[in-house]
């Protein structure tokens, strides 16, 4: 069990408050850690909702979810470890699971992960720390004093202590390196959100560095928040509850439907089709409503944010030159358009560029790359929100698009030729019951062609 969940389970069995654990109170603890298999009660009520959604009212889900379940928790294990994992559990060989088998699943899989941490950080450590390492794991082998082998103080707690000793590993890792270990771990966290979570987390400790049972707490609130800082937490949060109030499609049920979603993607300078974000909803619904939830809509964004920051170290490393290890600036557009998918708007890019590459040599670093992409993401959002969610690439092709409904050539369009440019253009805006539902609201929201004011003015006159 981690330290977090130690403390939980101690803090709900210590019925008296003293601090500290009587014999058969210990035997409690073993036996809710055996119950729980050591998860955060928020876990495991997380883990019970996703079961009986996706497990519809029986007992057993089928286990082709679990590749679902794991993007959906956040884990980063890869398909082919899950799938051994699975094959582990399902002994039988029945395709399902009952609820304490996905609890094992879930639990084989944080070990599993904790491994490849393990092994990472030890990549980390100083050639000192690794021969000290050699050298204790030896005198513990020889069943050397345990005093000899880890180093423990009076306050250490019990879950400390089972991490610290867990297979002889106690290699602390330098905050300076916490960055990179998690994403050769396959998390992609930013530095924002990596200081929020060690001043909230570890803020009162004194060290430069985290033990690797610290370093496994870490990670478990890395995922509670979704890899996001509060602010962003906050900010998506606004976003989702004002698309909410402005909706037209009647939905006040505090969840996004597809089109709405969509328009949420755009706010953030993220542009997908119809189809493309229903595709993205189907990740996190598991209760197959088409509606997403505001805890949902989180893990979306995770999901998809994550995706894009494995994509960009990839694409990074496909443009670096193979001595110097850096990308030549004459690659970032191409590194752009794969990764949004899109040719980038040329301005944007020489803009942003003489905002953020100050070096003097004609390349950049991957910390370098990371923060011209996000300064671009930051350029690109502002220029969507500018133009109604549309990019700049998109506004040249829409104006191309009006231009050939507008018969009079004076900019205007007629309800019916706007109608029939939705149709052509946007079928799928008008496809389902919500679309047309809303597209009757717009069209009835516009004003009349200048004509018909005027010839409904000549027809009051003459009334008159």
């Amino acid at each position: 069990p981690t330290e977090a969940v130690t403390r939980e389970a101690i803090e709900m069995l210590d019925k008296d408050g003293s601090g500290s654990l009587d014999f058969q109170e210990f035997e409690q603890l073993r036996e809710h850690l055996r119950k729980t298999r050591g998860f955060l009660k928020e876990e495991a009520d997380e883990l019970h909702m996703i079961f009986r959604r996706v497990a519809c009212g029986t007992d057993e889900m089928p286990l082709e979810e679990l590749h679902r379940i794991k993007s959906y928790l956040g884990y980063s294990i890869s398909a082919e470890e899950l799938d051994r994992i699975a094959a582990k559990i399902d002994k039988d060989k029945s395709g399902t699971l009952k609820y304490d088998e996905l609890l094992s699943v879930i639990r084989m899989i944080q070990d599993s992960e904790f491994c490849s941490l393990a092994r990472i950080v030890e990549r980390y450590a100083s050639p000192e720390r690794k021969a000290a390492n050699i050298m204790k794991h030896r005198c513990f082998k020889k069943g050397a004093d345990m005093e000899a082998t880890v180093s423990l103080n009076s306050n250490m707690s019990l879950g400390e202590y089972l991490q610290r000793t867990s297979n002889g590993m106690s290699t602390p890792l330098a905050i300076q390196h916490l960055e990179g270990v998690l994403a050769d771990v396959g998390y992609f966290a930013s530095r924002e959100v990596i200081k929020e979570i060690l001043d909230t987390k570890f803020g009162s400790r004194q060290s430069d560095s985290l033990a690797i049972g610290e370093l496994r707490d870490f990670l478990s609130a890395y995922r509670q928040a979704e890899g996001f800082t509060q602010k962003e937490i906050t900010d998506l949060e606004e976003s989702f509850m004002r698309e909410q109030a402005v909706s037209v499609a009647g939905d006040n049920d505090d969840t996004l439907d597809a089109l709405e979603l969509g328009r949420v993607l755009r706010w953030f300078g993220i542009s997908k089709s119809l189809q493309q974000v229903r595709r993205l909803i189907e990740e996190v619904d598991f209760d197959g409503s088409q509606q997403l939830e505001f805890r949902e809509f989180l893990k979306l964004m995770r999901q998809f944010l994550q995706e894009e920051a494995r994509q960009r170290r990839e694409i990074f490393n496909s443009y670096t030159d193979s001595d110097s290890g850096l990308m030549p600036y004459i690659y970032l557009s191409s590194s752009l358009a794969d990764i949004t998918g899109a040719d980038p708007d040329r301005t944007t890019v020489q803009t942003v560029m003489n905002a953020t590459l100050h070096s003097k040599r004609p390349a950049l670093d991957r910390n370098e790359f990371e923060y011209f992409f996000k300064q671009y993401r930051t350029t690109l959002m502002e220029t969507t929100r500018n133009n109604a969610g549309f990019v700049t690439a998109e506004v040249a092709r829409l104006r191309a698009i009006f231009d050939s409904y507008d018969e009079s050539g004076k900019g205007l369009l007629t309800p019916g030729n706007l109608r029939k440019l939705i149709e052509v253009h946007m079928p799928e805006a008008v496809m389902s019951k919500e679309g047309k539902d809303e597209m009757k609201s717009i069209l009835a929201d516009l004003p009349p062609p200048p004509e018909s004011r005027q010839n409904s003015r000549a027809r009051s006159t003459s009334k008159s």
